[in-house]
Parts: C-alpha cells; structure tokens; sequence
C-alpha cells in the first residue's frame, strides 16, 4: 500500500492512496502520540481542516456539540439536520455562494465540507455552539 504524508507544523499525516483511512501524529515532547482517527468522516474532518488552515479539534468539538457525530441528527424543532445541523434553506445557501453546486443536504461529507469552508471564511456565527467554543468565533 501506498502512503502519502503531509507535514504541518508539529502534525504529520500519513494517509494511503485514498483518503479512507487516515492517521494523525502529533509530538509532544520527548514522545509521539498516535491517534487514529476512528472514522472516514473525522479522517475528512482532518482533511478539511489542513485544507483551510482550521483547528482540528475545534471543528471535532463543534460536531459533538452540534449532532454527537450523529449522520441523521434532527435538530431545532426538526428544521436542522446531519452532523452540522444546517437548515436546508442555509445549507443550499452558502453551497451557491461558493459555487459548490453538487453538494447535497443529507450527505455527511458534504455538511463537513460546507461547515469548513464557511468557517474559514468568517461564517461560525452561523453555529449557536460556535460560541461556546474559546475563540471559535474569532478563527479556529
């Protein structure tokens, strides 16, 4: 099997081919500790997060708040729905804004692809558990 590895700061990523299965490595100081992601949708978490330059955990953390990591999660009197919880209206919205066209509504990896790139530009507000978070609102 073929990886690929990706190193940021003191983070490495080492992935194979395809993005199924993804390990983070961070050093922490005289050690290593290894964490593997435990599913493909936090392996694309990670992804998205390197992508836009976001705090990881921050974007975990607002998942767990917001749906439990829960694909099918029901929200806000039943108007919010999947791991981001975006209301249909809001979530079709910004996927025009930023010409991403074929994203869908009920697809988990889209909501995480959506969620990212709305955070990175400027966008948590749009998240009541955003605020909850230490300087989420600011830039993750």
């Amino acid at each position: 099997m073929l990886w690929s590895q990706q190193v940021k700061g003191n983070q490495v990523a080492l992935a194979p081919t395809e993005p199924q299965s993804l390990v983070l490595v961070q050093e922490n100081s005289l050690r290593a500790n290894y964490i593997a992601l435990a599913t493909d949708l936090e392996a694309y978490l990670w992804q998205e997060s390197q992508k836009y330059n976001l705090d990881y955990e921050k974007l975990h953390t607002l998942i767990q708040k917001e749906s439990g990591w829960k694909e099918t999660a029901v929200g806000d009197s039943g108007r919010a729905f999947g791991l981001a919880q975006f209301w249909q209206g809001t979530f079709y919205g910004y996927a025009k804004r930023y010409g991403l066209y074929e994203l869908e509504y009920k697809d988990p990896y889209a909501q995480i692809q959506l969620m990212a790139k709305m955070i990175a530009d400027g966008q948590a507000f749009n998240w009541t558990a955003a605020k909850g978070i230490k300087s989420f609102a600011d830039k993750i």
